[in-house]
């Protein structure tokens, strides 16, 4: 006879160690998935599908770069041979996936080295997240900035935008020509230094 019992709370708490991560895995807000090292997709959690939009079947027969416009490849293969396999991880970027109705998704993307136990590389785990908001507020922002730049552009009057601190962050061509100084001379600097008499 053998006392089991150390055992089985070890397999006990093993058990509940792996509900919790399942639990986390499934209700986890960001995509997750796992690649081969060929980039066949393994494993994915419900997010990941969601951004997607393919079937799990479909997923199942996928690589990372079927769903990946192709612009980022170049990029993505870059970033796993010079970061994820030299050190295990990658930096923050972005790049797009091709959703099936041809809909372009912006994700962020960091990516992990899965290793076996004797440290040898055997796929990519990557958590996904959709800035597709994001995106959206930075077009925006660019729009109304490309819109200010020929509002005043168009005048005939200088323009100078000056920061609470006093230095210029902005001027028009008008401000170039009347000054004689370019763009690059006065942005950053006190406006006082050059527009207002010392005395």
């Amino acid at each position: 006879v053998t006392d089991i019992t150390e055992r089985k709370q070890l397999e006990e708490t093993l058990r509940q160690s792996e509900r919790q991560y399942r639990q986390l895995y499934e209700t986890m807000r960001d995509g997750f998935c796992i690649t081969d090292m060929a980039g066949l997709m393994l494993q994915f959690n419900p997010a990941f599908q969601q951004l997607v939009g393919y079937s799990e079947a479909e997923l199942y027969t996928l690589h990372s770069q079927d769903i990946t416009a192709p612009k980022w490849h170049e990029m993505e293969e870059r970033i796993i041979r010079e970061q994820v396999l030299p050190r295990g991880y990658s930096d923050l970027y972005e790049k797009e996936y091709i959703r099936p109705d041809g809909g372009v998704l912006p994700v962020e993307i960091r990516t992990y080295l899965v290793t076996t136990g004797e440290g040898q590389p055997m796929g990519i785990s990557a958590f996904v997240r959709d800035i597709t908001e994001r995106k959206w507020v930075q077009d925006r922002l660019h729009e109304a900035n490309a819109y200010y730049r020929s509002l005043i552009e168009a005048s005939l009057d200088p323009l100078v935008t000056i920061t609470p601190a006093g230095k210029i962050s902005d001027l028009n061509t008008a401000t170039e020509l009347m000054t004689g100084y370019f763009w690059q001379d006065l942005v950053g600097s006190y406006f006082a230094d050059y527009f207002t008499h010392p005395d």
